[in-house]
């Protein structure tokens, strides 16, 4: 074995790769998106993005579309977008300050 091969583990011959199932189920992948993000603090940005009250910044993580703001304390939120595009006019593009 020269140092670029890697040793490969003795499988079984029919054991290469999941069942397809795995890779297409639209179950398997919503149940996948709730254990890998939903379920934990997810990185929506750094502070100094919004560093004035009422910047925000606009994020889409696993299928949910968050807003994230500086308020007038200086407090940073962070709320689910549920509201159609239409109700949001002051928010233009990915990032500002309407």
């Amino acid at each position: 074995m020269t140092v670029h091969e890697k040793p490969s583990p003795s499988l079984h011959p029919e054991a290469l790769s999941l069942p397809a199932r795995h890779y297409i189920d639209p179950a398997n992948h919503q149940a996948e998106l709730e254990r890998f993000f939903l379920g934990m603090w997810i990185h929506a940005g750094r502070a100094d993005q919004i560093p004035v009250s009422g910047d925000y910044v606009l994020r889409d993580i696993a299928g949910e579309s968050l807003i994230v703001t500086r308020a007038s304390d200086g407090a940073i939120h962070a709320f689910y977008k549920r509201l159609p595009p239409s109700r949001y006019p002051a928010l233009r593009g990915r990032r500002g300050h309407p």
